[in-house]
């Protein structure tokens, strides 16, 4: 059963950022508790379209790396449950069943607990020369090893 009381306060919360904001609230129990208006425009659904599901029923089966999406949401989840906040590429399923790609940050909610706060910010039209790819390499560099002599 969702927790609504703390999920409805934060999306409160995260509702009073302003209108143009970038970010997409999901608020996640074993199921979503709740989304912001934000998030429900990246997917081009309404709230009654969102909350309910699963996470997972809101993605596509692989990742744009061809990762299973089970898998790889299975991982961070349990790493944003232990208190390790995820930063992360994730393509979402539109209503209309195409693809929307966001930028994901994952963390536990401000009760803690077992609800995570997942906010993200749309990539699907990301600006000239940026891509996820350079996203993930900027956030983490490859690691160069020691020149021999």
């Amino acid at each position: 059963m969702p927790h609504t009381v703390s999920s409805a306060a934060v999306l409160s919360q995260d509702c009073a950022l302003p209108a143009d904001t970038a970010l997409g609230v999901l608020v996640l129990n074993d199921v979503i508790a709740g989304c912001n208006e934000r998030f429900c425009r990246m997917l081009g659904c309404t709230p009654a379209d969102i909350v309910g599901k699963t996470f997972l029923e809101l993605c596509p089966q692989f990742q744009a790396d061809g990762a299973f999406s089970h898998e790889r949401w299975t991982r961070r989840w349990h790493a944003a449950r232990a208190g390790l906040p995820q930063w992360f590429p994730w393509q979402f399923r539109h209503c209309d069943g195409s693809r929307a790609h966001g930028l994901v940050h994952l963390a536990t909610g401000p009760a803690g607990g077992h609800e995570v706060v997942q906010k993200g910010r749309e990539l699907t039209e990301l600006p000239e020369g940026l891509s996820e790819k350079t996203i993930e390499a900027s956030r983490f560099p490859p690691t160069r090893a020691p020149m021999r002599r």
